[in-house]
């Protein structure tokens, strides 16, 4: 049994919704981290982790269909 192209697209599609959601989990994990630890000048660490989760999150809404129009107009 061969996959057509659309098929592999949609297990590619798959593949990368839940690369994104793992990455939205450490990057979270990572900030959270940041914050308990409290080190000294962490201003950086903790924007770096904000921005990296609103990427992801934009990224990840791209993957399930929705558009950056239409999250920026909920947010």
């Amino acid at each position: 049994m061969r996959l057509n192209d659309k098929d592999v697209d949609i297990t590619k599609n798959i593949k990368m919704i839940e690369w994104l959601k793992s990455e939205l989990l450490t990057a979270i994990a990572l900030l959270f981290e940041t914050l308990v630890k409290g080190i000294k000048n962490s201003q950086e660490v903790v924007l770096d982790g904000i921005a990296n989760i609103i990427l992801i999150t934009y990224l990840l809404g791209k993957r399930l269909g929705l558009s950056f129009e239409s999250i920026d107009s909920k947010i």
